[in-house]
């Protein structure tokens, strides 16, 4: 028999055991952590007094910044500032100064369009008569990420990493674009389907493959982010193409503008207007929209899915959220479906004539596209984008010439001839070219109804005269391609 610290009487096989094993001890509890002892910190071996004062001159400056929503509160809801240690292996031991910058960190929060992970607003340290005092914060712009390289410290002792806890709030203001990796399902993060909510011009395509208001949400980095209160969460679930990647012409030659137009994505919230800057948005791929409303519906507009077209003349959509109800009427160019392109393999035979002798060949379609916006070659060789008229959309037919053709660059010369037919019988009129260094365009643009269900095409005959090659005479030797649109 055996009496143990609980007072239960232990007897029979048990009692070997206790015999030889003795009574277990009840676990000990954890020890706390050590209290933080204050410490001094020093800016260039120099040590700074006031440190304390300076936290709180900073932590109000940054008050004005979450107030006006131009960052909002994350981690843990807290938003203090921290001096960064010059030597990230310094530990903070009493009586011993620490090497710090001359710059305040303070979070943690989220800058507007940014990810997941926790940013930081530096506020300078400026010095006068040889006394530091806080300069002001250096607000990232949207989109930026911004967070100290080493550990961070305050003048009371405690000590913190910027990388932040794994429990994340999301205050007023809050706006996160986070990668979509796939791995989980709607089902998974509280989401729904949003199939109606959808934007797109002729170089981007958005469309939404989830929604909802979840109690929390999972972060790639493994944090869990909850909304605080007098907020709620929203997580809209997209899908980006960046049309204009499928032509790979369009990557290869020079833009009069300096590169391709880029069309503007945002969300019109009752906080304010967040753009999603450029750069988070893949050229092929999946994204989360993350970011707060107020908890508790008191009127305001409803949130929007917003893309603006470039360059202007463009359009601009409204897509309310979740409903997907359209602000606007959608120009009637980008309303057919998928990209409004689709691929084709139509031809039509020719006969040619070039110094002297005479030959067959065959200019192809490779591809059409409808829409309101296309590329153009300027009269400098530059791509710029040209814009339909209203109740009018811009086809491209992207051509080329096969057989034994001169070699020269003859598209200006050829194109003029290659004659787009509506069903009326009437010709298209030609808006523009884009050509390499082929006897034919590579694509011709031509302005078309927005309804047009179907056009024809042929090459007219007609005699040009080819830089540094002379005379060149064709003329069709079959019937006109016809082009479906219905797509």
């Amino acid at each position: 028999m055996a009496v143990c610290a609980d007072g239960v009487l232990r007897t029979s096989v048990l009692a070997v055991v206790l015999l030889g094993a003795g009574c277990a001890a009840p676990p000990e509890a954890p020890k706390p952590d050590p209290a933080p002892v204050p410490i001094d910190v020093a800016i260039g071996g120099k040590r700074l007094s006031g440190g304390q004062h300076l936290q709180a001159a900073a932590e109000a400056s940054i008050t004005r910044a979450l107030a006006q929503q131009k960052v909002a509160r994350s981690g843990d809801g807290s938003v203090h500032c921290w001096f960064a240690k010059v030597d990230p292996n310094t530990q903070t031991q009493q009586g011993r100064a620490v090497n710090v910058t001359d710059t305040l960190w303070c979070g943690p929060v989220q800058v507007p369009g940014t990810g997941p992970a926790p940013d930081w607003i530096p506020v300078p340290l400026t010095q006068q008569n040889g006394q530091f005092a806080v300069g002001e914060p250096k607000l990232p712009e949207p989109g930026t990420s911004s967070t100290p390289s080493t550990e961070m410290v305050r003048v009371d002792g405690t000590e913190a990493k910027p990388s932040g806890s794994e429990q994340r709030s999301a205050g007023p203001g809050f706006f996160a674009v986070v990668a979509d990796t796939g791995g989980k399902t709607n089902g998974d993060l509280g989401l729904i389907p949003a199939d109606a909510i959808k934007v797109r011009d002729d170089f981007l395509s958005i469309k939404a493959t989830g929604w909802g208001n979840p109690q929390q949400f999972t972060l790639p980095d493994g944090g869990v982010l909850s909304p605080e209160p007098g907020s709620r969460l929203a997580v809209l679930r997209l899908h980006s193409d960046r049309i204009s990647q499928l032509d790979q012409e369009l990557t290869e030659l020079s833009w009069a503008r300096g590169a391709p137009p880029r069309p503007e994505l945002a969300l019109d919230l009752p906080d304010g207007w967040h753009d999603v800057p450029d750069s988070q948005l893949p050229t092929f791929g999946g994204f989360f929209l993350v970011f707060t409303l107020p908890a508790k519906d008191t009127g305001q507009a409803p949130a929007k899915l917003v893309l603006r077209s470039k360059p202007s003349p463009g359009v601009e959509q409204q897509i309310e959220l979740p409903s997907g109800k359209s602000s606007y009427p959608l120009p009637e160019a980008l309303r057919r479906a998928g990209y409004g392109a689709a691929p084709t393999t139509a031809g039509q035979d020719l006969t040619f004539q070039h110094k002297g002798s005479s030959g067959t060949a065959r200019l192809t379609v490779q591809g059409v596209r409808l829409g309101l916006q296309r590329p153009v070659l300027d009269s400098a060789g530059r791509l710029q984008v040209i814009t339909a008229d209203p109740g009018k959309a811009l086809l491209e037919i992207r051509v080329r010439g096969e057989g034994s053709l001169p070699e020269a660059l003859g598209g200006p010369l050829t194109g003029e001839h290659i004659v787009v037919k509506l069903p009326n019988g009437s010709k298209a009129p030609l808006k523009g070219l884009r050509y390499g260094g082929d006897v034919f365009p590579t694509a011709l643009v031509v302005e078309v109804p927005a309804n047009v269900p179907s056009v024809t095409v042929s090459l007219s005959t007609g005699t040009v005269t080819l830089p540094s090659r002379g005379s060149f005479s064709f003329s069709a030797a079959s019937p006109a391609m016809t082009l479906s649109l219905d797509f």
